[in-house]
């Protein structure tokens, strides 16, 4: 025979409150402006550095919006020169020397514009299927390969299994059920010797035509330039 304390152990642990789902009504959102303390200020001093920063930060932005502008601008033009200047060329440098000219006091001096190996993220598919439209598959072929990224969300993978995903990644994925884990992602990967050789396999317009599909990361250097 079962006694009362048995029955108090066997009985179920009430259950808890279920949370309210309001579905498509419209909970209500508090409306009004928070309100802040303030900064007490009898002398003014904390007002006018507030003032001053946001009057420069206004300059600011119109300085950096003028900047970006002259930028693009002379990105264009170095562009324009470099892919005609270097036509044909085996060896080639990375950067192209601006000249500024003495203005007054100011002596003159220069800033190097860069064309480095770095190039902006493009869509894949958009840029295989523009470059052989623009090249041929031969020359693409020649600066150009497949390849592929694999990227694994861990968070996805039972904890006590994931030393196994990693030890037998293709089997696992099926046998776990983890194809949601694996996001695999086609690329296009350029020749090591691409910057030098894109010269001499491309025309001058096809560089030209092929920066707008795959474009060169451009770097203006003002500082430290002898």
């Amino acid at each position: 025979m079962r006694t009362n304390a048995a029955k108090k152990l066997e009985a179920p642990a009430p259950a808890s409150p279920a949370r309210i789902n309001f579905g498509t009504l419209k909970t209500k959102k508090t409306n009004g402006k928070t309100a802040y303390p303030v900064l007490p200020d009898e002398l003014g001093t904390a007002g006018k550095l507030a003032k001053e920063i946001r009057k420069l930060r206004g300059e600011l932005q119109s300085i950096e919006a003028a900047e970006e502008t002259n930028c693009a601008d002379l990105r264009q033009l170095v562009e324009q020169f470099y892919w005609h200047h270097y036509s044909g060329r085996a060896s080639v440098e990375s950067s192209v020397e601006v000249a500024i000219p003495s203005e007054g006091k100011e002596p003159a001096s220069r800033v190097l514009v860069s064309l480095g190996s770095r190039f902006k993220k493009t869509d894949m598919e958009a840029f295989r299927s523009g470059a052989v439209r623009l090249m041929g598959e031969e020359k693409f072929g020649r600066l150009f390969k497949d390849g592929f990224t694999v990227k694994i969300d861990g968070e996805q993978i039972p904890v006590d299994r994931q030393q196994e995903f990693v030890d037998g990644l293709n089997d696992l994925c099926v046998r776990l059920n983890c194809d949601n884990a694996v996001d695999a992602q086609a690329t296009i990967v350029h020749a090591t010797d691409f910057k030098d050789a894109r010269h001499t396999v491309l025309t001058e317009e096809e560089n030209s035509e092929l920066n707008k599909l795959y474009p060169t990361i451009v770097s203006i250097k003002t500082e430290g330039v002898a």
